[in-house]
């Protein structure tokens, strides 16, 4: 692993203890950061109108292998 891989590897595991939390994931317990807030108001259509089209997702932050 080259230096560049180790900085990352150690910010991942400055964030995930910092801000995570212990979650089952499926049939797995992992440390994760869910982030609720991504909503997406009439994807696509940029140029037109808002007409209550809209569609919310979350995103799992989560490290590789766990």
């Amino acid at each position: 692993m080259n230096n560049y891989d180790s900085m990352f590897a150690a910010d991942i595991e400055i964030f995930l203890g910092t801000f995570g939390r212990e979650r089952r994931i499926g049939s797995r317990i992992a440390r994760c950061v869910i982030d609720k807030d991504l909503e997406i108001q009439n994807a696509g259509r940029v140029s037109e109108p808002f007409y209550g089209l809209s569609s919310n997702q979350i995103r799992i932050y989560v490290r590789i292998g766990d």
